[in-house]
């Protein structure tokens, strides 16, 4: 019988990681100019193209800042993930920067060229995670929800996902160096933070990985959405683990985090905005100056 050969996909991946330590050194010797922004364009533009490359064609990969239909508006994210087929861009700037509705967010990234912990960039990361969550109007779409290519139909008693909610919104962050981070410097923040105000990932390109899983008889298992999950094994826990068997392999590290994200998209079901509401709040009509267009006496057919 013939013997089919094996493709080692952290191979390809491991392609892709050279490129973000590529634009990281690009960024390290513009750093040296005091060009702030552009040193930092480099690493998240060198993020964002390869995170589109490995999504399907129906998702749209932007930055900028997500808006809930309260106009309530987030602070600028390096990474959003949207429904390309469905996702109004409410604005768009000439850098590129995007304003999108939250209901048709997939996922929210953080980009960081080097993880320094006297920054505390998980913290921060955490803190714009939890006022999405807890202050933004983002309607859950629940177990029994279908999407049916439009409006979407709540299916009563026929559960149509395992799932406590259909549509939570994923976030990561990737570290393209290491820089001086240890498990230890941010156990705490995982101790005392609630799961869902968490990054579903982190991603440090170089040595690891933080992820919600633990030990099974199958090996390391692992959940991308714990706050969505109905049946999650008493021995899970956000945990810290490098891929590689001599090495942490760079290639495999960016791989599970593309291929975390794109599982995710495969089980969403996002529910669409409903742009009424934001056109209503959003252009605001001055009442003492409006003037109705009616007929006083309009002519029947017969007088016409």
């Amino acid at each position: 019988m013939k013997e089919f050969p094996i493709v080692q996909l952290d191979g390809f991946f491991l392609l892709d990681a050279a490129d973000l330590v590529a634009a990281r050194d690009k960024s390290r010797i513009i750093h040296r100019t005091k060009d702030i922004d552009a040193s930092g364009d480099e690493v998240e533009i060198a993020a964002r193209s390869s995170l589109q490359r490995h999504l399907p064609n129906g998702c749209h990969v932007s930055h900028g800042h997500v808006i809930d239909s309260s106009l309530r508006t987030s602070p600028q994210l390096d990474v959003i993930i949207s429904d390309a087929s469905v996702t109004p861009v409410l604005f768009r700037a000439q850098n590129e920067t995007e304003y999108l509705p939250i209901e048709s967010i997939f996922a929210i990234g953080e980009i960081k060229s080097t993880y320094n912990k006297t920054s505390k960039p998980i913290q921060s990361f955490v803190s714009t995670i939890t006022s999405l969550k807890s202050e933004f109007q983002r309607k859950p779409a629940p177990p029994t929800y279908l999407q049916t290519g439009g409006r979407g139909v709540d299916v009563e008693f026929i559960e149509q996902s395992d799932k406590k909610l259909q549509n939570p919104l994923f976030t990561f962050m990737l570290f393209v160096d290491s820089g001086d981070f240890s498990p230890e410097d941010v156990a705490a923040i995982y101790c005392d933070t609630k799961i869902e105000f968490l990054p579903s990932i982190v991603c440090l390109l170089d040595k690891g990985l933080i992820v919600y899983g633990g030990i099974t008889e199958k090996g390391f298992g692992f959940v991308h959405s714990p706050e969505a999950e109905t049946k999650i094994p008493d021995s899970y826990d956000w945990a810290f683990f490098p891929l590689g068997e001599d090495a942490p392999n760079m290639g495999a590290h960016y791989g599970f985090l593309c291929y975390t994200i794109l599982a995710h998209i495969q089980e969403s079901v996002l529910l669409l905005p409903k742009m009424q509401t934001y056109l209503g709040r959003m252009f605001v009509g001055r009442k003492s100056k409006t003037v109705y267009m009616k007929q006083v006496n309009p002519l029947s057919d017969s007088e016409a």
